[in-house]
């Protein structure tokens, strides 16, 4: 598709800025064409207006939003199409989002505000019967704080929200759209979804927030769906110890696999966690714990437990007991004891003999959510398999280009040829004339990436100045900005306008970790300077 260049009308929107792009379509810093105001421009892909179902999923966005009014929730003022092409005219939220912050940032009270900010949102939009479906770092908006007002989160980003009650589906059936990182397990299972389905995914968020890595993070898609299936939520102090445990169990209730067994709203969760992170007592933190077992983690009251009934004889649990993450491996859940009880081969002497055993609770049937968890689970491991099995065929990067993807993780991904920063496909480029390249083409080619390593610090500096010293070529240019993700200013080579492959060379002088690399983006179509460099700003070049 050909992107709108800086200057240029669209609809009678006046085109400022490139804020991103993807492979569903692009999003424009816009001005209204009769108010002082600027706007975020949300422009569909021709290619994509041209399937029914993404033109239902971008309508749709902008009649869920314009229905609700909240702080939180990012606001829709107009919508069309003009040209062939579908568009949306939303609130611009100055500032950045989420999943752009890094660790150093996310202080607690700042993650606590964001959560809070969130569920409230979140449970504006549930009393407006609408579910947002892809809670996640990334689709929270964060306002910069102005004068007497504070950073803001607002939700973005409902193109696949569901208006409960609603006829209609707006995907196919067995179609996820959510991302994996995120999704509860009803929407994995293609099981019915309410307002806890987005409190599920808040919690993935939260722990996201906090530990930097999301709760089942791995390689292979399969991996992440099995852990959101059948593996409980892993303790945050795993990876973060200087938290409180508490914390675990209010992640556990809010990240349980049942819809019930969750907290009743996302606000009471953002309470708990609240609670939990400042050391307040709270009853649905003591209720969690008396319902969701953490493994690693028995709560006091467990502890107390067991040493209060320890010549007592084992009590079996069913497998469908909320007291247990449900899981489809039988074996598995009949290893599962009560919390406080001991292993059947460890009854002490001083039972009284002669008294009968207790009887088993009857087993309760499965009902039709087991076995929809079951199949899946089975048809995911399968393709986990085989994915391992072509993946270990797949070559990986030499040691030199995974310098350059453990340098610029946002962009590059672990391996060849999988995607990377916007949908890019990235593979090796065998010139020798550096120590290793890595080139990535968008999925539109519409522009790419080259990502070199040198021997030394003075070979990338010497690389990235102009030819024949301080006299440039014609119609190139040496500048220096400011990159929101690099602290210190960098330099650019800006390239000919004029060439079709035009675009930006810059370098890492001042960053001792990455004084060796060089980093140019390429239009493969005309642009201009501002074209260049609104896109080379919106690289994730952070670690």
């Amino acid at each position: 598709m050909a992107q709108l260049d800086i200057g240029s009308t669209f609809a009678d929107f006046a085109i400022e800025g490139v804020l991103g792009r993807g492979g569903m379509g692009s999003v424009y810093l816009a001005r209204h064409p009769r108010l002082p105001r600027q706007l975020a421009l949300k422009l569909l892909n021709r290619e994509v207006c041209a399937d029914p179902e993404m033109r239902r999923r971008f309508e749709q966005e902008a009649s869920v939003v314009a229905r609700m009014e909240h702080p939180g929730i990012v606001g829709i003022y107009d919508r069309g199409i003009h040209d062939e092409q579908l568009w949306i005219a939303m609130q611009y939220i100055h500032g950045t989002d989420a999943a752009q912050l890094s660790p150093d940032q996310l202080t607690i009270e700042r993650v606590l505000r964001i959560l809070t900010g969130c569920a409230a949102a979140l449970d504006y939009a549930h009393s407006r019967a609408v579910l947002h479906r892809d809670i996640k770092p990334a689709n929270i908006l964060l306002a910069a704080p102005e004068t007497g007002l504070e950073e803001r989160p607002v939700l973005t980003d409902f193109g696949i929200a569901r208006v409960l009650g609603a006829t209609s589906q707006v995907t196919a059936t067995g179609t996820v759209t959510a991302t994996l990182a995120f999704a509860a397990p009803e929407q994995l299972a293609s099981s019915e979804v309410d307002h806890r389905t987005d409190q599920y995914s808040l919690a993935c968020t939260l722990f996201t927030l906090l530990a930097h890595r999301t709760p089942f993070d791995a390689e292979h898609p399969a991996q992440v769906i099995a852990g959101h299936l059948s593996m409980p939520a892993p303790p945050l102090t795993r990876f973060r110890p200087d938290l409180p445990p508490a914390l675990d169990q209010v992640l556990a209730r809010g990240m349980a696999k049942e819809c019930e067994q969750r907290f009743d709203s996302c606000v009471e969760f953002a309470a708990a966690a609240q609670d939990a992170l400042q050391g307040r007592p709270s009853a649905e933190t003591t209720r969690t714990t008396e319902t969701i077992v953490v493994p690693g983690h028995p709560t006091a009251s467990q502890q107390a437990t067991t040493a209060r009934n320890f010549a007592a004889p084992p009590t079996e649990i069913d497998a469908g007991s909320p007291m247990v993450a449900q899981t489809p491996s039988a074996a598995m859940a009949s290893t599962q004891t009560s919390p406080g009880s001991l292993p059947a081969g460890a009854i002490p002497s001083t039972v009284i003999p002669g008294t009968p055993p207790p009887a088993r609770p009857p087993r309760k049937a499965r009902g039709r959510r087991a076995l929809i968890i079951e199949l899946v689970t089975i048809v995911t491991v399968t393709l986990f398999v085989g994915y391992v099995a072509y993946d270990s065929m797949t070559p990986g990067w030499s040691s030199d280009e995974q310098r350059i993807a453990a340098a610029f993780p946002k962009l590059v991904p672990g391996k060849p040829k999988q995607p990377g920063w916007h949908d890019t496909t990235c593979q090796k480029n065998y010139d020798k004339s550096q120590k290793a390249i890595i080139d990535c083409v968008s999925a539109n080619e519409d522009f790419s990436l080259t990502l070199r390593y040198f021997d030394t610090a003075e070979a990338a500096a010497k690389d990235i100045q102009l030819p024949g010293g301080n006299a440039p070529y014609p119609h190139e240019q040496l500048r220096t900005e400011i990159h929101p993700d690099v602290p210190e200013p960098m330099k650019l080579v800006f390239t000919d306008p004029n060439e079709y492959r035009s675009g930006i060379y810059a370098g890492f002088s001042m960053d001792s970790d990455r004084n060796r690399f060089t980093v140019e983006i390429k239009y493969t179509a005309h642009s201009n300077d501002d074209q260049k460099l609104s896109l080379w700003k919106s690289m994730p070049l952070g670690k």
